[in-house]
């Protein structure tokens, strides 16, 4: 569980500089 949550702040991070808020907002859920 903590790697998946890692993985995904470092995946989330990567798409927020590449898209706008609205995007990483999808992403989350």
């Amino acid at each position: 569980m903590r790697a998946m949550i890692h993985n995904f702040k470092k995946n989330a991070s990567l798409k927020s500089e590449n898209n706008n808020s609205g995007s990483f907002v999808l992403t989350v859920r």
